[in-house]
């Protein structure tokens, strides 16, 4: 069967996509933040599919193969490796701007620091946002915006 098996969204059980297997156990138990695929888009309101990357990429691939998609507004996000399991949330090309550049201001804070630096970091990252918990790809524009400014004022270590 190419596709999901099971109709609860919430349900990560393997399946074959296309001759390549998804969502084995061993991929799942990488992912520390599984929230269900998104279905309708949070930006415009469109049906939201599971698409093959290299769709937007001129049919060459990069990393694992899966994405989610808009279908009206083209609004995507990408997904853990070897699994469905969205890595952030739908992104505009805006959005994905603000996060490649916050992403660059947020990336040498922790890298080369040790084991636990990238979960400081975010920790940190989060309480100078005000947020619970904070993780780049599930933040807007105007959240990777305040995100720079914090990280230039100084207000994110690990």
């Amino acid at each position: 069967m190419d596709g999901p098996s099971s109709s609860n969204p919430g349900h990560r059980a393997p399946y074959l996509w296309h001759g390549v297997l998804v969502n084995a156990l061993s991929a799942v138990r990488r992912v520390s933040d599984i929230v269900d695929p998104p279905t309708i888009c949070h930006l415009c309101g469109g049906t939201v599919r599971l698409v093959d990357k290299a769709k937007f990429y001129g049919g060459r691939s990069f990393g694992w193969l899966l994405a989610y998609e808009c279908c009206s507004c083209s609004a995507r996000v990408g997904c853990h490796p070897g699994t469905d399991i969205p890595l952030g949330s739908l992104a505009d090309r805006q959005t994905t701007a603000a996060r490649s550049a916050a992403h660059a201001a947020f990336d040498p804070i922790w890298q080369g620091k040790g084991r636990d630096a990238r979960r400081r970091a975010y920790g940190s990252l989060a309480k100078a946002l005000g947020l619970e918990s904070a993780h780049i790809s599930w933040l807007n524009s105007a959240q990777c915006a305040d995100a720079i400014r914090a990280i230039q004022a100084g207000a994110v270590s690990c």
